[in-house]
């Protein structure tokens, strides 16, 4: 048990104080109300900072989901919710439900779950960086091309590898297909059959170090290199 080293002293009107000696008593070895207390603030406080995007599903409730679905498939009636609860429990982004159904979670934040949240991220850079570059000149997209040995299309988004970057794949996938977000992204294949989230992760530093206000316009020729120039 951790050590107990500060003194606290509050009052408890008498029906709250009935409910924590009720509580105690179900607990194996009945403690005191003293330590009962101390048991039910660090239950409430682990709820409270537990973030609304992470969900979980029990065993029983995987078995529902997939009896839904059965049904809807078998009648024809296709649920666009059961169908991402199936993506979420076979992928393991939980946060795919509150992020699109965020109602039914009371959330405010739909971007709480890191590893989606970073994938947003290099989402909107690559949206950034290819509509700025399919805007500068052609004498300037030739010039990047040339310092950078950029593909015929110039500036691509390729994707995640799908078999080292499992986490990050998944996510872009459910993303833009299921979700419909960055929906240009979607006729492409998102498997890159190549490591590309240090490439990324070094490119999105430089991006975040160009101004917000800058950011929400076309980049420059060079505030373009520097980007690039970060993933070589």
């Amino acid at each position: 048990m951790t050590p107990v080293t500060e003194r606290f002293e509050t009052r408890l009107s008498d029906d709250l104080l009935a409910r924590v000696d009720q509580w105690r008593g179900r607990q194996e070895g009945l403690p005191n109300r003293s330590e009962a207390v101390r048991r039910l603030l660090e239950r409430a406080l682990a709820a409270a900072e537990k973030s609304p995007f992470d969900v979980s599903f029990s065993a029983g409730e995987r078995v529902i989901i997939g009896i839904l679905q059965e049904h809807y498939e078998r009648t024809s009636q296709p649920s666009a919710l059961a169908d991402l609860a199936i993506e979420a429990l076979a992928t393991g982004n939980y946060w795919a439900l509150p992020f699109e159904r965020h109602a039914l979670f009371q959330g405010d934040d739909p971007t709480a779950y890191a590893d989606a949240q970073e994938v947003m991220r290099i989402l909107d850079m690559y949206t950034m960086l290819e509509r700025s570059y399919a805007n500068l000149p052609v004498s300037e997209q030739k010039e990047l091309a040339s310092e950078f040995d950029l593909a015929s299309e110039g500036i691509w988004f390729r994707g995640f590898d799908a078999n080292e970057e499992g986490v990050q794949f998944s996510i872009a996938r459910l993303l833009i297909e299921m979700l419909g977000r960055w929906s240009h992204f979607k006729e492409r294949e998102m498997n890159s059959h190549f490591p590309e989230l240090p490439r990324y992760r070094k490119m999105l530093r430089k991006f975040q170090g160009i101004p917000q206000a800058v950011r929400l316009h076309n980049l420059h020729r060079n505030e373009i290199a520097r980007v690039l120039d970060a993933g070589v």
